[in-house]
């Protein structure tokens, strides 16, 4: 329906091409009501209609009538305050028809429609303001209506279009601006904020996507400056909050970020994605109680969200609430059973909860659904050597490699296995490919430097470990691991003054912050057994 429509716009478009360029000699001339109601059917920010009703006036006596239309296409009190404010130009009177009437009525239907993305009958009211004569204007909403359903490319070639026949209908570079962002065409869209913000300077949508364009060539402070400025002119912009906490997210500023996500809430509380994004925030600082909380808004806000749903299930299994992520994940599975990611999350939780049965059942369907990626192969083998099927651990690994050679994790699970078998030497082939194509994984570099040491290389596990501890100074085994090795070289002092940092770290945890493991050393132990041998050698 959409697609027929477009092109249909399009060929009326080129039929009414000479007399929409001569009208547009007149850059004065002011808002027709067809024009002022495609503005506002066709979401232009209302700051903006604003200011096109003010520095242009209008060529028509608005109604009560007309303003219900534009209240239904989605006029707020601004607007509607400026239509009694504005000049009424002195202009030809020109009877009503039938024609004109009819396409007031479907723009402003259509505006409302998208407004309730009811975009089906947006688009049958949009066809019907064809049939009544509204080329430019229908082309505007149009537009609209394919960016809302996130066709990019058809929306563009709407609104190229409709520059060609009209170069000074209003709006239409702000819109372009953004549709390059989304197609990728980073220096086609700043032209087109330079071409906006030549007719409004103070549009506070131009430069929020020049934000979105720099941010998305990676410059990063310009793109803030740009957000900034879009802020000032309007300091209730709730989308430009977003974008901002996710330049901040991008940029590592994880508090930043945060508070501008909480920023946007505040102005939009029911804005999905906001929630969505903050509950990732939170969860990347640790914070799993906050993220728990936002995901779930996330969720009862846009419950067919599944990447909010995923994310909250994430958060509860890495929150160690396993059965609920278990149920959010089933839930999630049948929201959308052919999709591998799903199997993948739901065998997560299953693993997560000991239902290993479970999780190898899930891990077996993902890779009949995307045969060419390896993560179903890894999970299925980290299963195997968790259960010490040394064999089939190998064998899935070996399929992962097949599929994706340079995958760090596949390489990580092999020489762990391999470390376990004590294979040593071809452990540490494997694991030096892991930390060579994972250098800034800590776990690659301890198990590096484990392997090495197995095989002797002393001095060179010593530097791995230091790797590895620098990348993660939390982790006291390695931190241990780093002292033994020193001490086995003979580096007394540097061992002991190793295991006395380690010491006095885990003596600074609060007791309930703590996690005992069987298998770990106890750092304040190992310190004093440190000491013991020490005093041992050194009485020799």
């Amino acid at each position: 329906m959409t697609f027929s429509i477009w092109r249909h716009l399009a060929i009326l478009l080129a039929l009414c091409g000479c007399a929409a360029l001569a009208d547009a000699q007149e850059q004065s001339k002011p808002l027709t009501n067809s024009e002022l109601l495609a503005l506002v059917a066709g979401n232009a920010l209302s700051e903006n209609i604003v200011h096109e009703v003010q520095s242009r006036g209008l060529a028509f006596r608005p109604t009560d009538g007309y303003r219900s239309q534009l209240t239904d296409a989605g006029a707020d009190a601004h607007i509607l305050a400026a239509l009694g404010k504005t000049t009424i130009l002195n202009q030809p009177a020109a009877a009503e028809t039938k024609e004109s009437s009819e396409l007031l009525q479907h723009l402003s239907a259509a505006g409302k429609f998208m407004r309730n993305k009811q975009y089906r009958e947006a688009a049958q009211d949009l066809d019907r303001a064809l049939q009544s004569g509204g080329g430019p204007e229908t082309g505007f909403v149009m537009g609209e209506l394919l960016r809302q359903q996130e066709q990019w490319q058809q929306s563009a070639a709407v609104y190229h279009e409709l520059l060609q026949r009209n170069p000074d209908f209003p709006e239409v570079h702000t819109k372009l601006s953004y549709l390059m962002y989304r197609l990728g065409e980073s220096e086609e869209g700043l032209r087109e904020t330079k071409a906006a913000l030549a007719r409004t300077p103070d549009n506070p949508e131009v430069h929020k996507n020049a934000g979105l364009l720099l941010q998305d060539m990676r410059k990063f402070d310009a793109g803030a400056d740009e957000f900034k400025e879009a802020l000032r002119l309007k300091p209730d912009y709730e989308l430009v909050r977003y974008d901002l906490g996710l330049l901040l997210y991008n940029e590592g500023d994880l508090d930043g970020s945060i508070a501008e996500y909480k920023k946007a809430i505040a102005l939009d509380p029911n804005h999905a994605d906001a929630h969505d994004n903050l509950g990732i925030a939170y969860q990347n600082k640790g914070d799993i109680g906050s993220a728990i909380r936002e995901f779930r808004e996330a969720k009862r806000l846009n419950p067919e969200d599944l990447n909010a749903r995923r994310n909250l299930g994430s958060a509860l299994l890495q929150g160690n609430f396993t059965a609920e992520a278990v149920i959010e994940f089933r839930e999630l599975e049948a929201m959308a059973p052919d999709s591998e990611i799903c199997h993948l999350c739901l065998g997560g939780a299953l693993y997560g909860s000991s239902d290993f049965k479970g999780a190898e059942k899930e891990y077996g369907i993902a890779p009949k659904l995307d045969p060419s990626d390896p993560e179903p192969h890894i999970r299925l083998a980290d299963l195997h050597a968790f259960r010490k099927n040394y064999v089939a651990a190998l064998q899935e690994y070996s399929l992962a490699l097949q599929l994706d050679g340079n995958s760090a994790e596949a390489h990580l699970g092999t020489g762990k296995v391999l470390l376990a078998k004590k294979d040593f030497a071809n452990a540490v082939t494997e694991l030096k490919q892991a930390a060579d194509l994972g250098p800034s994984v800590a776990a690659n570099h301890d198990l590096y430097a484990q392997a090495l040491q197995a095989t002797g290389k002393t001095d060179s596990a010593i530097a791995e470990f230091r790797q590895a501890f620098s990348l993660d100074p939390k982790q006291l085994q390695v931190q241990l691991e780093l002292a033994s090795a020193l001490e086995k070289k003979g580096d007394w002092v540097s061992a002991m003054d190793q295991y006395l940092k380690a010491s006095l770290a885990d003596a600074a945890i609060d007791i309930h912050k703590k996690v005992f493991r069987t298998d770990e050393r106890n750092p304040q132990e190992a310190y004093n057994d440190g000491q013991d041998r020490f005093r041992r050698i050194s009485s020799h």
